[in-house]
């Protein structure tokens, strides 16, 4: 799994536009407008994408997409 892919998911996923950079440091919650709607996508998404369920507690003290990553490489490696 790469961080890569988890950027481009959320890009396609909130039709972030390609002249939009987007970069492990990036605060997710700065590129859309963050609500308990798009939290609720996100963790959608993640479930689908990397087969892993995360709690919306969790998902509060994430901004960066390196965070986010990170958070589903420790619930990939809890589940095994």
């Amino acid at each position: 799994m790469r961080i890569n892919k988890l950027i481009q998911v959320f890009k396609e996923e909130f039709e972030i536009p390609s002249d939009i950079e987007v970069k492990s440091n990036t605060n997710f919650r700065d590129i859309i407008t963050w609500s308990s709607m798009n939290a609720l996508v996100v963790i959608i998404l993640i479930e689908n994408e990397y087969d892993v369920i995360v709690a919306d507690e969790a998902l509060k003290p994430l901004n960066t997409f390196q965070e986010l990553y990170d958070l589903i490489i420790r619930k990939k490696e809890e589940s095994e």
